[in-house]
């Protein structure tokens, strides 16, 4: 998958930044697609900083997309993804939240289940503009280090690979290895859709 996905980046690249955006949001909402095998995609392909853009924009519109799924179908549209057990732990759990603070502190300790408590968020009372908020506040800090850290080991051709879990390993590494220079090259020149920088491909 993350094969094809690199491919799709190469052969398109003047819309290769909303093809990452989609793929990006379809992997928060289709749990559980690898969302951070699909990051190490895109750092290869885009770099830090657009990276890391394309991962927050789409995190962000798959988490809404989730919230209010939920909120419109309520359990029966969660409980496709976890047991009904959990959903009413953690509904519970960010229910007794009231202020921003307490929903970040939910937030950072369910990080790695990240799409289904965005599920779960949309079957309390709190508002959207809070969940938007919160959602926004702990994805940039942790995406955020993803990009800045591995950034610096792949600049400096690291073999930054063994970070990540073994089960990963094997489907993340060739990523950056199969990577085309040139079709790289090409990519990272796109700032926005149909929008080239005037320095030409190396």
């Amino acid at each position: 998958m993350l094969g094809a996905v690199q491919a799709l980046l190469e052969n398109h690249t003047t819309v290769a930044p909303v093809l990452a955006v989609l793929v990006r949001t379809a992997s928060v909402i289709i749990a559980p697609i690898p969302s951070t095998a699909l990051d190490a995609v895109f750092l290869a392909l885009f770099g830090k900083v657009d990276g890391f853009i394309y991962t927050i924009v789409g995190s962000m519109i798959g988490s809404t997309t989730n919230f209010f799924i939920a909120r419109k179908f309520r359990e029966s549209a969660v409980q496709r993804f976890m047991a009904i057990e959990k959903i009413r732990l953690w509904e519970e759990r960010i229910r007794t939240q009231t202020g921003i603070a307490g929903i970040i502190s939910v937030r950072i300790a369910t990080v790695f289940i990240f799409d289904y408590i965005s599920y779960i968020a949309g079957l309390t009372k709190i508002s959207y503009g809070k969940f938007l908020a919160t959602t926004f506040l702990t994805n940039a800090v942790f995406v955020g280090l993803f990009y800045y850290f591995g950034g610096i080991v792949v600049e400096h051709k690291t073999y930054w690979i063994l970070a990540l879990p073994p089960a990963g390993r094997d489907t993340v590494r060739p990523a950056p290895q199969r990577a085309d220079p040139q079709k790289v090259s090409r990519i990272r020149q796109y700032r926005g859709v149909g929008r080239v920088r005037s320095s030409p491909v190396c």
